[in-house]
């Protein structure tokens, strides 16, 4: 059972903002734990700002919320990125994208069995840069 959400705008000119997820009730069985229900909620955050008609500055989070395994259940995590594309030609443009700027993958897993408990907490040091060429197949618009 569940429910989503999409809202877009524009901030100004040259600010746009995309905000989407989903609210979400998970059950599961297992001969194990027997029934359990998990309410979780998801969600993405984009801002797309246009600095000039060439470049485009762009902030990306992304959150998501503890899923019902069958032993147990994983905890919420979130992860954000940056990224900057510029224009050469029509066809071609530079990017930079920087993924987990601020360290904030970090996440929790349960597990719970009539003769275990177990809880591992993990933090991914996981910060990547990626510099390259983007090249659109078809037309040029």
């Amino acid at each position: 059972i569940g429910t989503e959400f999409n809202f877009n705008t524009k901030l100004g000119t040259k600010l746009s903002l995309n905000a989407s997820g989903d609210l979400s009730q998970t059950t599961l069985a297992t001969p194990q734990s027997g029934e359990r229900s998990l309410v979780s909620l998801n969600g993405r955050l984009n801002l797309d700002y246009a600095a000039t008609p060439r470049d485009r500055i762009q902030f990306s989070y992304t959150a998501w919320g503890g899923q019902l395994t069958g032993q147990g259940q994983t905890g919420s995590a979130a992860n954000a990125s940056l990224a900057w594309r510029h224009t050469l030609t029509p066809r071609l443009s530079t990017l930079v994208s920087y993924a987990d700027p601020f360290a904030t993958v970090k996440g929790k897993s349960i597990t719970t069995t009539p003769t275990v408990y177990q809880e591992q907490v993990y933090s991914q040091r996981n910060r990547t840069l990626i510099v390259g060429l983007t090249w659109t197949l078809g037309a040029a618009k």
